[in-house]
C-alpha cells in the first residue's frame, strides 16, 4: 500500500492526510480483545510495541508502513507509540503542535510523521481531532499545560477558528500528521469512549535524545547513530 502523488501533495500542502483505511473493522475488535489489559491500565500504555508481538504486528503492517514509506522513504525507525483512550466527560485537548511536544528537542533533527488510529468511531459527537491545514509551515509559541490538562496550548491569536476540520474516522481508518500541524479535540460530552492508538516515524540520520531505543522497520540504517530495539517477534 503507498499513497498516490495527490495524497503526498495534499499531505505536503496540508501538513495531515486522512481518513485512510488501515484495518476492517473486524481487525480492530481482535486487536481490541488482544489489548485489553493496556486499554484498562493494567499495563503501561507507552512503546508497547518493543514488548507486545499483537501491537508490533500491527504497526509494521504493510498498511501502515507503506504510507509513510511513500512520504519518508524506504529506512524507517518506529520510535515511539502509545494508546489515547478520551472517555464520556474527558476535558478537551488545547490546540498544540506535536513539535513543542515531545518532538523537539528528543529528535535532532525534529523529523516525525504520526499514524493516529482509531480505535472505536471516532466522530465530532465524541472528540474527534481537528486540524488546521496549512499550519504546519511555521512553529507556534505555546504555553504550559494548565491544571488538569496534559498538553501545552498553541497561541492562536490570527487563527480562525472556522478554518479548523474536523477529522471523523471509522473504526481501522487512520490520520497521518506531520510533528508541526496545529491539531486539537473538543471535550468528549458524549456517552461514547474515543480509543486510538498513535505511531511515530523518523528516520535512521535522526538522533533521538532521550533514552529510548527505535525499531528499525524497513530498509536499513546507514547511520548508526541510535541504539536499536529488538522486535518482540
Amino acid at each position: 500500500m503507498k499513497l498516490d502523488d495527490n495524497q503526498i501533495r495534499k499531505f505536503q500542502d496540508e501538513g495531515f492526510l486522512g481518513p485512510v483505511r488501515g484495518f476492517a473493522a473486524n481487525e480492530i475488535d481482535e486487536f481490541l480483545a488482544q489489548v485489553s489489559s493496556i486499554l484498562s491500565g493494567d499495563e503501561p500504555s507507552h512503546h508497547r510495541h518493543l514488548y507486545s508481538e499483537v501491537v508490533y504486528r500491527f504497526c509494521t503492517s504493510e498498511n501502515i508502513i507503506g504510507p509513510i514509506r511513500s512520504l519518508l522513504g524506504d529506512d524507517l525507525l518506529l520510535w515511539a507509540s502509545n494508546f489515547f483512550i478520551k472517555e464520556p466527560g474527558a476535558v478537551e485537548t488545547p490546540w498544540h503542535q506535536d513539535h513543542n511536544y515531545g518532538i523537539d528537542p528528543t529528535l535532532e533533527p525534529p523529523l516525525n510523521i504520526s499514524i493516529w488510529l482509531a480505535l472505536d468511531d471516532v466522530l465530532a459527537e465524541n472528540s474527534c481531532m481537528k486540524f488546521f491545514p496549512g499550519s504546519h509551515r511555521k512553529v507556534i509559541p505555546h504555553e504550559p499545560p494548565e491544571p488538569g490538562y496534559y498538553f501545552d496550548r498553541a497561541d492562536m491569536t490570527g487563527f480562525d477558528m472556522k478554518e479548523a476540520v474536523d477529522m471523523e474516522l471509522r473504526k481501522g481508518e487512520y490520520v497521518i500528521f506531520t510533528d508541526r500541524v496545529i491539531h486539537g479535540a473538543e471535550p468528549n460530552n458524549s456517552e461514547l469512549r474515543r480509543a486510538g492508538f498513535a505511531m511515530r516515524f523518523t528516520v535512521p540520520f535522526v538522533k533521538i535524545l532521550r533514552p529510548i531505543k527505535p525499531l528499525l522497520i524497513s530498509g536499513e540504517d546507514k547511520f548508526g547513530f541510535n541504539e536499536l530495539a529488538q522486535s518482540p517477534v
